[in-house]
């Protein structure tokens, strides 16, 4: 790896970084959750054509948690007197 692209991944880690720290992903995941429980009832045909990409882009909002509580971290660690 040269330092080019060395930078380049550093400058998108910290692009992802800013991009997550304040997503309300919890909620995001509640309502994900929510229409999948009523979505069968509500238009099943619907909730059958999207019940996969909605079941795709939930597990990367859990993976973004992950990402998003040491973003959080490291922001409270360089800067305490923020909360």
């Amino acid at each position: 790896m040269d330092r080019d692209e060395y930078e380049l991944i550093q400058n998108q880690i910290m692009l992802l970084g800013s991009a997550v720290k304040d997503l309300d992903l919890d909620d995001f995941i509640a309502e994900i959750d929510h229409a999948d429980t009523v979505g069968p009832i509500l238009d099943p045909t619907a909730w059958i054509k999207g019940h996969d990409t909605m079941y795709q882009i939930r597990k990367l909002a859990v993976a973004l948690k992950g990402f998003q509580k040491v973003v959080k971290e490291i922001i409270q660690e360089q800067y305490p007197e923020r909360k």
